[in-house]
């Protein structure tokens, strides 16, 4: 299963055999979508609401460990 968590306004996957950088995606409530990466929670491709994306990089700040960890168990 890729989704990693269901945060308010969205949640966040990781795909297995996913291109690099290491990236997780977003799909936020209204259907829109974004490729972050993790190293820097750039948005790397897509675009989602202000307070969606805001929401995803504070939870991704604080759980950034965890993201690469998966990220590199699911694509190794």
């Amino acid at each position: 299963m890729p989704t990693i968590v269901r945060l308010q306004r969205s949640r966040i996957d990781i795909y297995g055999r996913d291109h690099p950088p290491p990236h997780f995606h977003v799909r936020a409530n209204d259907g829109s979508k974004a490729a972050i990466a993790i190293e820097d929670l750039r948005v790397l491709a897509g675009e989602i609401s202000p307070p969606a994306l805001t929401e995803v990089r504070c939870w991704a700040e604080a759980h950034r460990p965890l993201l690469m960890r998966i990220w590199k168990e699911r694509n190794s």
